[in-house]
């Protein structure tokens, strides 16, 4: 599920169910490419650790168990980012960047 902004609400009930409902997608459902594809929850629980190491094990065994698909001698880096942002300047130009050590 994604979430799209609507152009209007019918009251402002309506306004506040849609934010609770988008806040909570955000934080605990959405898989954030600036974290390595974890949710923001399971960042800030720590509980990511466990999901990136599970993950690295996994590219590694795909990579021993059929080397010839793997074209570059690198698997894909799943180790926890220390710093994130919002709006990286790498990613989109442009747009100002706010940079914090990760918790």
């Amino acid at each position: 599920m994604s979430f799209g902004y609507p152009n209007s609400f019918k009251s402002l009930k309506d306004a506040n169910t849609w934010v609770k409902n988008f806040v909570y997608w955000y934080n605990y459902t959405h898989l954030h490419s600036e974290i390595k594809f974890v949710t923001p929850y399971s960042r800030h629980t720590g509980a990511d650790q466990e999901i990136l190491n599970s993950r690295k094990i996994v590219y590694e065994q795909a990579k021993a168990n059929n080397p010839l698909r793997w074209f570059q001698s690198k698997i894909k880096n799943w180790d926890k980012p220390l710093k994130v942002g919002l709006n990286n300047p790498n990613l989109r130009k442009g747009r100002q960047s706010v940079m914090v050590e990760a918790a």
